[in-house]
């Protein structure tokens, strides 16, 4: 029985100069996983919004074409009736929450379908069960984390029971296992109660070992839709990435053992596979030596400390602790990075970095001065910070004059304004857009946007707070390069974030948070050489770190502490010969 069916599906945004959507087809059975892959601005989220109704209902345009969801016609249905049927899961968790408590929020659909309370109640328990957020109930959304923030907004559809779920990146702010979480979530829903699950995401990894077929939408079009080890024969390493869509860890590995691999023409899509086949081939080899990864070795920090945190505490009204006791330093020049799960303190404990927030006990110095004694605006001449959510500090009604704002508020020359705002443009890529509302900006711009307007003021330490949250594989690399080439510049970089690949690929060094403590710090290598410590906090190393250690721990004796591809492509392939 066919759940959503898609036909020669045309949309144009009102002004707009191309299709958003080019000529959609596509049919989705009952009880299917389908997951939509594909850089942003491909039109996923136009697909997603038509498929519930808001387009042509609600946002202008021009609209051809047939949607029809559980037999309901979309054009002939209000959104109303369609959401008893279609729960759509939005990317920004703030569009979506609208209750002032945790319980609110979630219990608000359940409430408006007429449910008895019993029922009500039955529903937020199991929809907050299900995101890990039990005894959060009487929580008040606007002091939930981001990721919080996803959980709950995840939670609110949930309640509502739908036959056919459309999660447009649900898991963008949650940590690694949350997003694992999320993923046996919805697989549980389809295995169990035969839900039918559409997902827009970047989490490649996880989208081809749960989902059925997957599609690769490009520039309003699907380019690929079929299995997923198909798609990934199909289009390969270079097309994959040609389409926006990063490359499952698997099957880069395998792309570049493919010489090695005895004529085996399958691309490996998992890591659990992976592992089978080259334990297979590594275990008919003899007299193999354990050998390290050969990759960039990172000297821990001994430069001059420009950020000192002496016993730090800060409790929130209410009594809650957001962090309790850190002491840490942070160097000159190094790359930071600073991770733990959803609501460990990370964000908190930098909003002491510039001021932003003061501590309820113990002290923090930036270059040498106690942040008690100083204003926001003078500590931001040295320390800048890009908030997770760039909207949360956008304002302007110009690209021009939101960089420009803070420049004018040091009493710099006009000149020497000009010239500022320039170079940061150029440097993330807005040249020439000047006089553009920022708004008009897709989220990835706004997030470059947030961070030319902190460059502009060229503060020798630059927090970034989740970087690459809701940001294609193009996106991800161009923010991680530009962090790269600022610290080349002499910047220290601190960041925030749940993405361990490319904390592995960038970071220096790593202090991991747990419930407002410091459980652990080193470089990459050693904090992801201990993923016993990780799970306590809810993360996991990158995919193809866990694929050597289990080789190694399953007596095959190979590399050790792998951080990239690379190591591991270099490494196993010397084996392989």
């Amino acid at each position: 029985m066919t759940a959503v069916k898609v036909k020669d599906l045309r949309f144009t945004y009102k002004g707009g100069k191309k299709p958003a959507l080019n000529g959609i087809s596509l049919k989705i059975e009952k009880g299917e996983f389908f997951a939509i892959l594909g850089p942003n601005g491909a039109g996923k989220t136009t697909l997603a919004l038509c498929l519930i109704g808001v387009i042509p209902h609600y946002i202008e345009g021009e609209y051809d074409g047939e949607v029809v969801v559980n037999g309901l016609r979309i054009l002939e249905h209000s959104i109303q009736e369609v959401a008893t049927r279609l729960g759509l899961i939005l990317q920004d968790p703030e569009s979506q929450i609208i209750g002032i408590t945790v319980k609110d929020d979630v219990a608000f659909g359940p409430c408006n379908l007429g449910l008895s309370r019993d029922e009500v109640l039955q529903r937020v328990k199991y929809s907050l069960g299900v995101v890990r957020l039990n005894g959060y109930e009487e929580r008040e959304t606007y002091r939930l984390s981001g990721g919080e923030k996803q959980r709950v907004a995840i939670a609110s559809v949930l309640a509502l029971k739908p036959d056919i779920l459309v999660a447009d990146e649900p898991t963008s702010e949650l940590d690694p296992i949350g997003k694992r979480e999320v993923f046996d979530t919805l697989l549980k829903l389809r295995n169990e109660e035969g839900k039918t699950i559409i997902m827009i995401t970047h989490e490649v990894d996880w989208a081809v070992k749960c989902a059925d077929r997957i599609g690769i939408l490009y520039d309003g079009r699907f380019v690929s839709v079929g299995e997923p080890r198909e798609v990934i024969r199909e289009l390969g390493e270079e097309g994959l990435r040609r389409y926006g869509v990063r490359v499952p860890q698997a099957s880069q590995l395998y792309f570049r053992l493919e010489r090695y691999l005895d004529g085996n023409k399958s691309p490996w899509i998992t890591v659990e596979e992976a592992f089978s086949a080259l334990k297979e081939l590594l275990g008919k080899k003899r007299g193999l030596k354990e050998i390290m990864a050969r990759g960039r070795e990172l000297v821990k920090s001994t430069g001059e400390p420009v950020i000192i945190v002496e016993d730090l505490w800060h409790i929130y009204p209410g009594g809650i602790e957001a962090l309790r006791g850190i002491n840490m330093h942070v160097y000159r020049g190094e790359h930071l990075a600073i991770i733990g799960q959803n609501g460990s303190g990370k964000t908190t404990l930098v909003k002491h970095f510039n001021g932003l927030l003061k501590p309820t006990k113990g002290r923090v110095l930036v270059f040498g001065t106690d942040t008690r004694n100083v204003s926001v605006s003078e500590l931001s001449k040295k320390v800048g910070y890009v908030f997770q959510n760039p909207d949360h500090q956008i304002f302007a009604p110009s690209i021009l004059e939101e960089v420009a704002f803070g420049l004018r508020n040091l009493k710099l020359p006009e000149e020497e304004v000009r010239k500022r705002v320039s170079w940061a443009l150029n440097f993330v890529g807005l040249e020439g857009r000047e006089e553009e509302h920022p708004f008009k900006l897709s989220k990835a711009e706004r997030q470059m946007l947030a961070v030319a307007s902190i460059l502009s003021m060229k503060p020798d330490v630059i927090i970034v707070d989740e970087p690459t949250t809701g940001q294609d594989w193009m996106g991800v690399n161009k923010i991680m390069n530009m962090l790269d080439e600022l610290k080349r510049m002499g910047h220290t970089i601190i960041t925030i974030t749940h993405d361990m690949r490319a904390v592995a690929e960038h970071a220096d060094r790593v202090i991991v948070l747990q419930r407002g403590r410091i459980l652990h710090e080193g470089s990459p290598r050693e904090v992801f050489s201990k993923p016993e410590i990780l799970m306590q906090t809810y993360l996991e190393p990158p995919p193809i770190t866990l694929l050597a250690k289990s080789l190694s721990d399953s007596g095959v004796p190979v590399l050790k502490d792998v951080l990239t591809i690379e190591e591991a492509a270099d490494s196993l392939g010397e084996l392989l010969r």
